[in-house]
C-alpha cells in the first residue's frame, strides 16, 4: 500500500473545529487505500501553556499529528514558528510511517511550500490541491507570486477544487492542472419527502459568518427589506462565527415574529438534519471557490440562490438547480428570492439530489483521486 504523507494548512482541530472540514472528509475517502497520515500546525495564542504540544491519534482510519504552539501575536514570529512546527510534525511522522512515498498539500501557503521543501529533501512527488479564495484576487503580493510559482511548477500535480480557480492558478505558472472538486457525504447528507401543506417557503444560510467574504450584511438588509412577506417566507440565519453582531443589527428592525430565526454552530450531522427542515439555501458571497454548503444543500435537494464568484456558476448551470445573482446586487438578491416563492414548485428536490450525487459523491472522488495517485 502506497504511504503518503498529507500536509494542511486547514484542518479541524481544538482551536477551530470546523476549520478545513472538507480536508478531513478528503483524508477519509483517501484512506481507504493508501496508508495516510496528515499534519497541521495552529497558533495556540500566547497564553499557550508549554509552548509546544503535539497531538497524535489514530482513530479515523488514518493517523493525525496536530502541533499546537505559541509565540508573541507578530506575523513574522508566527512565520518562523510555523516552520518550526512543521518540522517537528513531520519529524515525528517520519519515525513513524517512513519515508513517504507521495506527499499531499492543501492550500499552497503555506502547507504548499513546506511540501515542496521536503520533496526536494526526500526525492519525492508532491501534490497541490488549492481550496483558497486568496487566489480569486487580481493583485498579488510578490513573494505570494514567487511561492505560487516554485510550487506550482514543481508538483507532479496542481489539484484546484473548480475550473474557474486553475484559470487563476494557470496565469501565475504552466504546471499540470487537475480539477477535482470538494467531495460530499451523500449518505449523511439527503433529501426528505416533504408532507402536508407548506405556509411559509423557509429559506436557510449557514456559513463562517464573516462578512469579509459572505457578505451576511447585505443578506440581512435583504431579508429585512422583504418583511412584508412574513406571511410566506421565513428566513434561518446561523453557523460557527460570531452570530451575537448580526442578532443585535436585526433587532434593530423589529421584525415580525417567527420571520428570521437563528441558528449557532452545528457539526456535519446538524448541519444536514438543519437543511432537510428548509426548502431553499441562500448564499450572498463576495468571493468563494467551490462552496461545500452548496454541495451539501444540493444534497439534500434544497435549490439555491447564490452570487455568480468562484466556482459558483459550476454548481448552479442552468435554472432547474436554482437562481444566480452578481456579488452585492441586493435588489437581484431580492428579486430572486421572490421570484422563488413564485417558481418553488417546478424544482424537483429528487433531481437536483441525482445531480450533486452524479458529481460529488465520494465514489466519483475516491476514483479520481485514486488514479491521480496511480500516476504519481
Amino acid at each position: 500500500m502506497k504511504q503518503v504523507l498529507w500536509l494542511s494548512s486547514w484542518y479541524p482541530n481544538r482551536c477551530s473545529v470546523r476549520n478545513g472540514n472538507f480536508v478531513e472528509r478528503q483524508a477519509r475517502i483517501a484512506a481507504s487505500f493508501v496508508g495516510l497520515w496528515v499534519v497541521q500546525v495552529q497558533y495556540a495564542g500566547w497564553s499557550f501553556p508549554g509552548g509546544w504540544e503535539l497531538v497524535c491519534r489514530r482513530e479515523k482510519g488514518f493517523g493525525e499529528l496536530i502541533v499546537y504552539f505559541r509565540c508573541p501575536d507578530k506575523p513574522i514570529w508566527k512565520l518562523l514558528f510555523r516552520a518550526l512546527a512543521y518540522l517537528k510534525g513531520i519529524w515525528r511522522v517520519y519515525r513513524i510511517q517512513g519515508r513517504p512515498d507521495l506527499i499531499h498539500a492543501h492550500v499552497l501557503l503555506d502547507a504548499g511550500c513546506v511540501a515542496w521543501l521536503y520533496s526536494r529533501l526526500l526525492g519525492v512527488p508532491f501534490l497541490l490541491t488549492e481550496h483558497a479564495t486568496l487566489f480569486q484576487r487580481d493583485r498579488l503580493p510578490l513573494l505570494v507570486r514567487l511561492c505560487s510559482r516554485w510550487v506550482i511548477r514543481s508538483a507532479a500535480a496542481v489539484v484546484p477544487v473548480s475550473h474557474q480557480l486553475r484559470d487563476r492558478l494557470e496565469r501565475l505558472s504552466a504546471g499540470r492542472f487537475v480539477v477535482l472538486g470538494n467531495p460530499v457525504n451523500t449518505e449523511l447528507f439527503y433529501p426528505v419527502e416533504r408532507s402536508g401543506s407548506k405556509k411559509r417557503l423557509r429559506l436557510l444560510h449557514l456559513s463562517t459568518l464573516r462578512q469579509e467574504t459572505k457578505n451576511v450584511a447585505g443578506l440581512l438588509r435583504v431579508i429585512a427589506s422583504l418583511r412584508e412577506k412574513a406571511g410566506v417566507l421565513q428566513f434561518t440565519l446561523g453557523g460557527d462565527g460570531a452570530l451575537e453582531p448580526w442578532m443585535r443589527q436585526a433587532a434593530e428592525w423589529n421584525l415580525p415574529d417567527g420571520f428570521l430565526r437563528f441558528s449557532g454552530a452545528l457539526d456535519e450531522a446538524g448541519v444536514a438534519d438543519c437543511m432537510r427542515e428548509h426548502d431553499v439555501f441562500v448564499l450572498f458571497s463576495f468571493a468563494e471557490n467551490l462552496p461545500c454548503v452548496l454541495l451539501e444543500a444540493q444534497a439534500c435537494g434544497l435549490p439555491v440562490i447564490a452570487t455568480r464568484v468562484g466556482g459558483v456558476p459550476e454548481l448552479v448551470p442552468n435554472e432547474r438547480l436554482g437562481f444566480l445573482v452578481n456579488s452585492g446586487d441586493e435588489a437581484g438578491l431580492r428579486l430572486a428570492i421572490l421570484r422563488m416563492v413564485e417558481t418553488y414548485a417546478r424544482f424537483d428536490r429528487r433531481e437536483i439530489r441525482a445531480w450533486a450525487e452524479a458529481r460529488y459523491g465520494a465514489p466519483i472522488f475516491r476514483d479520481q483521486l485514486m488514479g491521480l495517485y496511480e500516476q504519481c
